[in-house]
């Protein structure tokens, strides 16, 4: 989430909370989980830390839900430190592998990149902490024991406090809050566990836990403890009551300070069967077949590194045990673990182990394959790509989506038809791109191409260097790393194929018709015995349906993308053989399809299955779905002319006009297209006016909806028997997936195409204005004849039926065992093949 939005959630809130967590795998851990139930009482929480670990405290999280669908946690990425793993006090070896050997197991090797961060991280978190005070109430800093400094920080500003989160044991803390004080306090309460402590040289048997340079990081944290005004543990009365009453007294606790403990911070309710099998981890579905309380889980954790020694002993005595067993066999982290080998393990086993060991034990490997989405960001591009991460992660591939904050907002804000919090495996990357100009569009343009987002597509080339790290990291830890971008996002090919297992495919957003008809346009259109079968009547026409459709400044952006597709492994399209088939077919053969690449169609992309109320709650519900509700079967046309077309005052009045005419019962989605940013400016957003009196006067007929309308619902719902659209391919079939007839009007780019496919291929639609007539303002009486004949004629009964029986072919060809549904099967076959199958 941007600033600009961080701020507007956190504006006029009583307490804003703020975490700090060490950048240390069972540190942040902690705190995350703290922060996540924080934020679920309704209490916006700012959680802190450089880029890198962020990243891998939001990877490793698991136990809940994704943080997609809470709007008060909020990531603050600061800039990462230079880390330095060369220096010779700490136990790395030549070749900077974190040393097996060293006697002491403490992960000294990350107390050089601790003090870095504690250098680094001071003056962007003042600055967050002051831009905070002046829009809440109240600052509360939660900090680790070892970013103390930030205390200091909270109590420069007015409204600040800060409070200590002590990620160890009561037990633990006790022990080194006596220690510290020279073991002297003696106390009836603590007296039995001084005497036991010193008894039989037990100290002994914990000295050292500590060296020298960790204690030297505490003791400069220590000092800034003065500023807080309380302690935080993650424990409970029923593991540690006693420990935890004698932290609340003197001298362990200062008398002006209070104290809580809120633990476990954990989910503690955790169903390990409650995901889909495809969707789960494997060491989770091998546990199904265990018996229960069989299996001993061995893992020392993110910080241990053990010696080729004692590895061979462990698995030895896990052999001999004769028990079953997971082992988590794991190198140590770095200080940024998505470096130089990142989380990747050449740790060896004795030989023949795993083999003799099959069906004992489970050891989680690399994953075989993990996915990266490049959209492009416009709302007809990210929506498809979002619905497929779906489809992906759901199958037990890790999906990584990544844009700008905006757009990535934008994605998950405008989403409908599923739930993505109910899915683990979708990560979101927020890519930073520099402020670009977001004009709106021109309604009284005679040419509707969105001319007025090109300098938003112009920007991503922003995204090249953060996605090169991203797929660079992601490469370290999977063993093939498949990149799916737009057709406009090519350069993100370019970026796989610099990465030894990376492999890219382009998803075309558009039809397959229109794809079809444009690359035979750009090559001169050749003699080709595959289309001159179609026997389309208006394939003529196909010259008129280009005129216009590009205009220069964006017929050079798409060059310069085209330049770059040469990277690509194969060609992705939202369609199924039962909408183009035949048009599929054409373009799996050459010259639209080079000899050496793949090309699956596995559309519809969209949910088909799903009712209209199922959005959630009754009270969640779109107010024009409960206003569907009260309409008969099949009467309602829809109208919406999607995100990127922006309609003439002039022509809106018509188009009134003629929904009024044709009386018809209809829910008109009037809003202007979206600007590049639409979170932005949103105060000089156009309103679209109507002529005076229109809305009371189609009251109870029809309905205007003003804001974003869940389309896939609306288009779904019984009461809807027909579309006004303007054709976007989403739209088209999203329509035609729900059985519901369209009546075009197209606008721009590929819509032409899909309106002629819709009408003349498909036979389950009819014209409303013409292509050839873009330029001028189609009459109120053109609009509403060809809409009575849809909505009300025995012609317009015969496309319903004909939309209904290809709207069943479609549901069936993504339901299990359909077309569409094979051949994403395939093509997920496909990226998680062994290397060496080509």
């Amino acid at each position: 989430m941007d600033q600009d939005s961080n701020e507007e959630a956190a504006a006029h809130q009583e307490v804003v909370v703020v975490v700090v967590p060490l950048p240390s795998q069972g540190h942040q851990n902690q705190l995350l989980h703290f922060s996540r139930l924080f934020s679920t009482h309704g209490i916006p929480v700012y959680y802190v830390g450089s880029a890198v670990h962020n990243h891998q405290v939001k990877t490793r999280m698991h136990g809940w839900n994704d943080f997609s669908d809470n709007s008060n946690f909020h990531f603050h990425d600061f800039p990462t430190p230079f880390y330095d793993l060369n220096q010779n006090e700490l136990p790395v070896s030549l070749d900077n592998i974190v040393s097996r050997h060293v006697a002491n197991k403490f992960p000294l090797h990350l107390i050089e990149s601790l003090f870095e961060v504690l250098i680094n991280l001071e003056e962007p978190i003042s600055e967050l902490l002051n831009s905070l005070s002046l829009i809440a109430r109240r600052v509360v800093v939660v900090h680790d024991p070892l970013m103390a400094f930030v205390a200091k920080e909270a109590s420069s500003i007015p409204n600040g406090e800060s409070y200590c989160f002590n990620v160890c044991s009561a037990f633990g803390l006790l022990y080194f809050k006596w220690v510290s004080l020279g073991c002297s306090y003696s106390i009836p309460n603590i007296q039995t566990l001084c005497e036991y402590l010193t008894a039989d040289d037990h100290l002994s048997k914990i000295d050292g836990s500590f060296p020298d340079a960790f204690l030297a990081l505490i003791a400069s944290q220590m000092e800034f403890q003065q500023f807080d005004v309380g302690e935080l543990h993650n424990t409970c009365y029923p593991l540690e009551s006693k420990f935890i009453d004698l932290l609340g007294q003197e001298p362990f606790l200062a008398q002006d300070h209070r104290q809580w403990a809120l633990g476990p911070l954990n989910a503690v309710t955790l169903n390990s069967t409650e995901s889909s099998a495809e969707s789960r981890h494997e060491c989770l579905v091998w546990l199904n077949s265990q018996p229960k309380n069989s299996v001993l889980y061995v893992a020392f954790g993110a910080t241990i590194t053990l010696s080729h020694e004692d590895i061979m002993e462990l698995a030895t005595g896990l052999e001999y045990s004769e028990q079953r067993f997971i082992w988590v066999l794991r190198e140590t982290d770095r200080p940024d673990a998505f470096v130089d080998g990142g989380e990747a393990c050449n740790i060896e086993l004795p030989e023949g182990y795993e083999e003799r060991m099959e069906g004992i034990e489970q050891e989680p490997h690399k994953a075989a394959v993990e996915v990266v989405l490049v959209p492009l960001p416009a709302q007809g591009h990210l929506n498809p790509l979002i619905h497929l991460s779906r489809l992906i992660s759901e199958r037990g591939i890790p999906v990584h989506m990544v844009g700008s904050a905006t757009h990535n907002r934008q994605a998950k804000n405008r989403l409908h038809g599923w739930d993505l919090s109910i899915i683990s495996n979708v990560h979101f990357h927020d890519f930073p791109l520099p402020s670009f100009p977001t004009p709106p569009a021109d309604p009284d343009a005679s040419n509707k191409w969105p001319i007025h987002l090109l300098p938003t597509f112009e920007a991503t080339i922003n995204f090249r260097e953060p996605l090169a790290q991203l797929l660079h990291s992601l490469s370290l830890t999977a063993k093939r790393v498949a990149v799916v971008h737009d057709s406009l996002m090519n350069f993100a090919a370019e970026e796989a194929s610099s990465i030894p297992n990376g492999e890219s495919y382009c998803f075309n957003s558009c039809s397959a018709i229109f794809t079809l008809f444009y690359q035979w346009e750009s090559l001169g259109k050749p003699s080709n015995p595959y289309i001159e079968s179609l026997n389309i009547s208006s394939i003529k026409s196909i010259d008129q349906l280009s005129q216009d459709i590009v205009p220069d400044g964006f017929l050079k952006f798409i060059l310069q993308q085209k330049e770059q597709s040469q990277f690509d492994a194969g060609k992705i399209y939202n369609t199924c053989r039962p909408i183009e088939g035949k048009f599929i077919d054409i373009l799996g053969q050459q010259p639209f399809l080079e000899e050496n690449k793949k090309q699956w169609a596995f559309g519809p992309l969209n949910p088909v299955a799903f009712h209209s109320n199922s959005m959630g709650r009754e009270s969640s519900r779109h107010k024009c779905l409960e206003w569907l509700d009260a309409q008969p079967n099949s009467s309602v046309l829809y109208v919406s002319f999607g995100t990127m077309t922006s309609v003439s005052d002039k022509q809106i009045e018509e188009i009134a006009f003629g929904l009024e005419k044709c009386q018809q019962r209809f829910l008109w989605v009037l809003r202007d297209a979206d600007r590049g940013d639409i979170y932005s400016n949103q105060d000089q957003v156009r309103r679209i006016e109507l002529p005076e009196g229109y809305e009371e006067r189609v009251k109870g007929v029809g309905m205007i909806v003003r804001d974003w309308a869940p389309q896939l619902g609306i288009l779904a719902h019984p009461s809807t028997g027909g579309f006004l659209s303007h054709c976007g391919w989403n739209s088209c079939i999203e329509s035609i997936s729900m059985g519901v007839p369209i009546a075009t009007w197209p606008m721009h780019s590929d819509q032409p195409s899909n309106a002629l496919l819709v009408t003349e291929v498909l036979k389950i639609g009819v014209v409303v204005r013409e292509w050839a007539h873009r330029g001028g303002v189609t009459s109120s009486t053109t609009i509403a004849s060809p809409i009575r004949k849809l909505m009300a004629s025995e012609e317009g009964k015969n496309m319903k039926k004909r939309a209904e029986k290809l709207g069943a072919a479609v549901r069936q060809a993504v339901s299990e065992g359909g077309t569409s549904t094979a051949e994403l099967h395939a093509f997920l076959g496909h990226i998680s093949r062994p290397q060496d199958i080509l």
